[in-house]
C-alpha cells in the first residue's frame, strides 16, 4: 500500500507540474505576443499592413535594384546643351528610383546604377519612408514630377554623379542582372514597370533581400539627421527628451522629498502623529487622478494659486502651461511613495540610529550617513516604480503640454497611432512603440537586483 501510495503521490506531482507549466507557458506567450505583433508591424513594409488576416512572421525587406542604361537615350538627346543633357539623365534616373516605390508596395528602398556606354554616370538609393514622409509628390503625382525635378532630386538623396563619363571617361562597369525568376517579386516588379512604361533606356532589374532596411520604419520614425541637429522642433526627438526630462525630473524630486519625509515619519515624530499623518497620506491615494486635474490645472495655470483659496480674490502668479515645471510639480510627492520609504525605515535597527544620537550627529546627518546607504533597494525600488509610472504617463502631459515641441513621448504616440483623428501609420506607430519600450526595460534590466534586494528585506526587522 505504501508502494502505490508513494507511485500516485508522484504521478499527481507530475501531473500537477505538468499543468503548472502548461499555464505558465501559455501565460508568457500571451504577454509577450502583443510585443512580438508590434515588433513583426514595425518592420513590416507597405503590403504587409494590408493583409488579411495580418502577417504574423516578421521577413527581410527587399529592395529593387534597376541597372539602367542610358546610352541609347543620350544618343537620342545629342542636340541638347551639355548642362540640358545632365538635367534630361538625372531626371529619367529620378523616374527609375521612384517608380518602383510608388507601383510595388512589398519595396522598402530602390537602388538605381546608371550608365552611360558601359560605365557608372550615376548611383541612387532611395529608401521608401524618405520618399513617402518628406517627397510624397515626387510618387504621387507621376513620373513627370522627378522628371522636372532630377537636380533637386540629386540633392535630396544625395546622389553619387559622374559627369566625367559623358567626356568618355572610364569610371567603372555597370552590372547587368539576369531575368527574375517566374512568380517572384522581381518579376512582378518587373511586369509592373514594363506596363508603366515610363523608364527611358534600357534596364534590367534585381530584387534583394536587404538587412539594413528592414529597420527603415525606425528611421521613419526618428526622422532625418537634420531633425536631431534642432531640437526645438516638434519630432520623435524632441518628445522622446521630454520624455526623459519629465521622469528623472519627477524621479529626483520622489527620492528626495519623500525620503525625508518617509524618515520623519518614521525616526522623528510620535507613534501617534505618525499615524493620523500617515492616514492623510493614505486618503490622497484614495482620489482618482483624474478628480484633482482641474485644480491642478488651474494652479499650473497661474501657479500657486489663480485666486486667495476659498476666495475669488485673484493672485498674482507665473504660468507653467508648456513648461517642465508644469510637468513635474504635481508628482514631486506621492503618499504611496511616503509610505513606502516609511515602511523601509521602520525596518532599520534602532540601534543605529540610537549610536548616531549619542555621538552627536544631526537628524540630517543621521539620515544621509545611515538611513539613505542602507535603503539602496527601496530608493532603486521606488526609482523603478516612479521610471514606469511617469514614462506611460497620459493624461497629465496631454493636459498641460499644448504645444507639439512639448509633447511626451506617449503623447506623439497617441498622435501617430491616429487615435486623435490624424489617420495614423501602424508601421510607424509601432516603431514608436519598440522604441518607447527600450528606457523601460533598460531602467528595469540596471536596478533589477536592487529590486530583488528590496523584497528579500520586506518583513526583516533587527
Amino acid at each position: 500500500m505504501g508502494a502505490i501510495s508513494s507511485t500516485t503521490k508522484s504521478t499527481e506531482n507530475r501531473i500537477g507540474l505538468t499543468i503548472v507549466y502548461v499555464v505558465a507557458t501559455i501565460w508568457l506567450i500571451a504577454l509577450l505576443f502583443p510585443l512580438y505583433y508590434t515588433i513583426v508591424l514595425a518592420t513590416a513594409d507597405r503590403a504587409a499592413t494590408l493583409e488579411v488576416p495580418p502577417r504574423l512572421t516578421p521577413s527581410l525587406a527587399k529592395a529593387a535594384v534597376i541597372s539602367l542604361d542610358l546610352t541609347p537615350f543620350v544618343k537620342d538627346h545629342l542636340d541638347l546643351s551639355r548642362s540640358d543633357l545632365e538635367k534630361a539623365i538625372k531626371g529619367e534616373i529620378a523616374v527609375a528610383a521612384v517608380r518602383p516605390l510608388y507601383l510595388v508596395q512589398d519595396l522598402m528602398a530602390a537602388r538605381v546604377i546608371a550608365s552611360v556606354n558601359g560605365q557608372v554616370i550615376a548611383e541612387a538609393y532611395v529608401p521608401e519612408w524618405y520618399l513617402t514622409k518628406y517627397y510624397g509628390k515626387w510618387k504621387n503625382m507621376g513620373p513627370d514630377r522627378p522628371r522636372a525635378e532630377g537636380e533637386e532630386f540629386f540633392k535630396v538623396f544625395n546622389v553619387s554623379y559622374f559627369s566625367q563619363v559623358l567626356d568618355g571617361i572610364a569610371t567603372r562597369s555597370a552590372p547587368a542582372y539576369a531575368q527574375p525568376q517566374a512568380d517572384s517579386l522581381g518579376q512582378r516588379v518587373q511586369q509592373e514597370l514594363v506596363t508603366d512604361n515610363v523608364i527611358q533606356g534600357d534596364w534590367t532589374l534585381q530584387v534583394e533581400n536587404s538587412p539594413l532596411d528592414t529597420f527603415n520604419n525606425f528611421l521613419s520614425t526618428l526622422g532625418p539627421v537634420e531633425m536631431w541637429s534642432d531640437l526645438s522642433r516638434a519630432s520623435v526627438p524632441r518628445w522622446f527628451i521630454n520624455s526623459l526630462i519629465y521622469a528623472f525630473g519627477v524621479i529626483a524630486f520622489q527620492l528626495v522629498i519623500s525620503s525625508l519625509a518617509g524618515y520623519a515619519l518614521s525616526r522623528l515624530w510620535s507613534r501617534r502623529v505618525s499615524y493620523w499623518i500617515q492616514l492623510f497620506f493614505l486618503a490622497t491615494m484614495m482620489l482618482p487622478p483624474f478628480m484633482i486635474f482641474l485644480p491642478l490645472f488651474l494652479m499650473m495655470r497661474n501657479f500657486p494659486f489663480p485666486t486667495v483659496p476659498f476666495t475669488n480674490i485673484p493672485l498674482p502668479g507665473v504660468n507653467l502651461m508648456n513648461t517642465f515645471f508644469g510637468l513635474i510639480l504635481p508628482h514631486t510627492a506621492w503618499g504611496f511613495a511616503i509610505l513606502l520609504f516609511r515602511g523601509f525605515f521602520d525596518q532599520l535597527p534602532d540601534e543605529l540610529f540610537q549610536a548616531a544620537r549619542i555621538d552627536g550627529a544631526t537628524e540630517m546627518r543621521t539620515f544621509f550617513t545611515i538611513a539613505v546607504p542602507l535603503s539602496k533597494p527601496i530608493f532603486a525600488t521606488l526609482t523603478i516604480f516612479t521610471f514606469m509610472a511617469i514614462w506611460a504617463e497620459f493624461a497629465w502631459p496631454y493636459l498641460v503640454a499644448n504645444r507639439q515641441e512639448m509633447w511626451t513621448l506617449s503623447i506623439g504616440l497617441f498622435q501617430a497611432a491616429g487615435a486623435a483623428g490624424s489617420g495614423g501609420d501602424a508601421r510607424t506607430s509601432s516603431a514608436m512603440a519598440v522604441i518607447s519600450a527600450i528606457p523601460p526595460l533598460f531602467i528595469f534590466v540596471f536596478f533589477q537586483r536592487y529590486l530583488v534586494g528590496s523584497i528579500a528585506l520586506t518583513g526583516i526587522k533587527g
